[in-house]
């Protein structure tokens, strides 16, 4: 059985920076984001569980209504907490599965996932990695990547846990700051692994 280690951090912390370089190492990486998308289009009784709860968010095609979807999660926390609640038991699901299936340098896999230590894929993980980085660069690199306002940047933030109580459930911190190298970094936290 393969050892599974979470990555998680807030928002323009850089955790898929971190997941390329394990990747890059050789290791797998089962990044839960991609796959939450790709479960939610194509898993018949996923879609049908959230049919259910938001009523049709589905286009005519079967593809899922982004824009509705966000515009119904985004903006209200009871919402969000609903549509977490039912996607990621299938998410985590998948993550067992698809660990099952890998192998990997040392028979360790990875999981990424923003919200790993809020969702149940914190109990399928041995040890948990927190990628950090100053508020203030996650702020320009989020209005940078996804050329928004700063406001609307903090909203996101401040919409996740916060990093001191990520950092407190982790076990191991990689600083990605820009004066921050982070192969080193990901080198020994290997060999404590």
């Amino acid at each position: 059985m393969a050892r599974r280690v979470g990555i998680t951090g807030g928002i323009g912390s850089g955790k898929s920076v971190v997941s390329k370089a394990l990747r890059a190492m050789g290791y797998k990486v089962y990044d839960a984001d991609s796959n939450s998308k790709r479960l939610c289009a194509t898993n018949e009784a996923l879609k049908t569980a959230l049919t259910n709860a938001f009523g049709n968010i589905y286009n005519e095609d079967g593809t899922l209504n982004k824009a509705l979807f966000a515009s119904i999660i985004f903006n209200d926390a009871a919402q969000l907490a609903k549509a977490n609640a039912i996607i990621h038991p299938f998410v985590t699901k998948d993550f067992l599965e698809w660990s099952e299936r890998v192998f990997s340098n040392n028979g360790i896999v990875f999981v990424e996932s923003a919200i790993l230590i809020e969702s149940e894929l914190k109990n399928h993980v041995e040890k948990v990695i927190n990628v950090s980085v100053d508020e203030n660069e996650r702020l320009s690199r989020i209005i940078k990547r996804d050329r928004c306002t700063e406001e609307s940047a903090r909203a996101r933030i401040n919409s996740q846990m916060p990093e001191r109580k990520r950092a407190e459930a982790a076990d191991f911190i990689i600083m990605n700051g820009d004066d921050d190298f982070i192969t080193p970094q990901i080198e020994k936290l290997l060999t404590e692994l």
